[in-house]
């Protein structure tokens, strides 16, 4: 899904600013209205919604919204709110058009339903003929061959046709979608030695996945870890940009934290995935050739072999950088939101301790059951990392833990988990433990942990996010900004 760039269009309304006020009110809970109702109960192959509501004071209020096919419905309907929140908030009608979907209403005071026609057609055909043309170039504009892939393109061994990946997935049957992503979909498939695969398949909408394609090959075939996936290798054919890893029986972290397969974790088992994640980290940033800060560390992008054994992937956005540097900073600013360090959110600047931080929250998570940016998540005065806190101030740690677990787990190891995590989590990097230390500290070893201090208090998890002209958030809070100052969303 694709929001930027984007245009927006508005006629000014001459009205008292107590019936401005009215207006925008009713109008934007009337158009988020419609854009829950364009997804609910439109065809997924045409995501098309026109109706016309009625506001008190000022009549009929013609409302459009449409997404193009190829999204998912989570996708579109992002996508619609963060268009509805670029909406002018003073005129008589307004539309936004962005590369994945539009949005437009017009007020009329009562007319008959000829002049509804006159005034709605038009419109409507002008914006989809516009759109129609802005898609048409936006897609020409990325379908353009990239230097870039000519770096990976020699990497002979790793190359699989097109054609063996297309007959292993069964022409990415729907029968074998693992699931999808900002930048695509992952399938399943089998190759002609029976070997079993799993397919990420870029989508050619995605304008932001090309150097993160790139970057995945050029990083994880230069890796090789216990807790690090496996890639097997690309392919590279017209527009389509596959990526070809070993195939992990036991899906995501996240979906077995929430429940979405068959598996349950016992505490020794979550035990495991702990230090597995924290060896693999600890490989990146200090036992690998490279020199490596993942920068999206998340429970999604952990994978769990047969065994439960976990294996971190996506190095989209990895970054590279000195043996002796300590820190590097960013005008792109790319992760997912409840992850990141406050330091890389507000600042670009990133380290060892980003990732850190993003491993202290994955193991509340596991210590929890409880993923944090879930809608789910039951407090919802408080977001995860709050209230591991709070918790922990009361002497209270043990409310943390995940009720599925029965109280089955070593009292003092579990402490001494939320200890840990707690300390990965504080606002000051220099404070945050090390991958070595928290490894040495898993294994069983003594180390001294110091009290740990308050997270940063940022808001709860259930979040109402403010779209304005310049910002918007995706539906698992992933953003990026941009040098220039404007900000924009590329989910991934």
């Amino acid at each position: 899904m694709d929001v930027s760039p984007w245009i927006a269009i508005s006629t000014p309304q001459n009205n008292t600013r107590d019936k401005v006020v009215h207006f925008e009110k009713y109008m934007r809970r009337s158009m988020y209205d419609l854009a829950l109702s364009t997804v609910d109960n439109s065809s997924p192959k045409t995501r098309f919604k026109m109706r016309v509501v009625n506001i008190t004071g000022f009549g009929s209020l013609y409302e459009m919204a449409q997404c193009v096919p190829e999204i998912t419905t989570k996708d579109c309907h992002l996508c619609l709110t963060i268009a509805i929140g670029r909406l002018a908030n003073i005129s008589t009608s307004a539309r936004v058009l962005l590369p994945s979907c539009i949005v437009c209403y017009t007020g009329r005071k009562k007319r008959s339903s000829h002049i509804v026609e006159a005034i709605c057609v038009p419109i409507v055909v002008a914006i989809l003929l516009f759109s129609g043309a802005w898609f048409c170039i936006y897609r020409r504009k990325h379908s353009k061959p990239s230097s870039d892939m000519e770096d990976i393109a020699g990497l002979e061994s790793l190359q699989f046709e097109f054609k063996v990946i297309k007959a292993a997935t069964n022409n990415f049957s729907p029968s074998n979608k693992l699931g999808q992503g900002g930048f695509g979909v992952v399938y399943k498939g089998k190759l002609q030695d029976e070997q079993e695969i799993a397919v990420k398949r870029l989508s050619i909408y995605s304008g932001q996945g090309i150097s993160e394609f790139k970057t995945e090959i050029l990083v994880a075939a230069k890796l090789q870890h216990n807790n690090l996936a496996k890639l097997l290798g690309f392919s590279l054919h017209g527009e389509e940009k596959l990526l070809i890893y070993e195939l992990l029986p036991n899906a995501s972290l996240d979906k077995v934290l929430s429940g979405q397969n068959s598996v349950s974790l016992d505490w020794e088992t979550r035990y495991k995935i702990l230090l597995g994640t924290a060896r693999g980290l600890l490989y990146l940033h200090e036992d690998s050739r490279l020199k490596i800060i993942h920068r999206d560390l998340k429970s999604s992008n952990i994978l769990l072999d047969e065994t439960m054994n976990p294996k971190i992937t996506d190095f989209g956005l990895a970054r590279l950088v000195g043996r002796d540097q300590i820190h590097a900073d960013t005008s792109k600013i790319a992760g997912t939101y409840g992850y990141m360090a406050p330091e890389y959110a507000l600042t670009g600047r990133f380290s060892v301790m980003s990732d850190a931080y993003s491993f202290g929250i994955i193991a509340l998570e596991i210590i929890s059951g409880h993923m944090c940016s879930s809608v789910a998540f039951p407090y919802h005065e408080e977001s995860l990392p709050l209230r591991a806190w709070n918790l922990w101030k009361s002497n209270s740690t043990m409310d943390l833990v995940d009720p599925r677990l029965q109280g089955k787990f070593p009292g003092h190891e579990m402490e001494r988990c939320i200890h840990i995590s707690l300390l990965c989590i504080q606002e000051d990097s220099n404070k945050r433990l090390t991958m070595a230390t928290i490894v040495s500290a898993l294994n069983g070893h003594q180390v001294a942990l110091s009290e740990p201090e308050p997270p940063l208090i940022g808001p709860s998890t259930n979040i109402t996010f403010g779209l304005h002209q310049n910002m918007g958030v995706s539906s698992s809070g992933e953003f990026l900004s941009n040098s220039d100052n404007i900000t924009e969303v590329y989910p991934r």
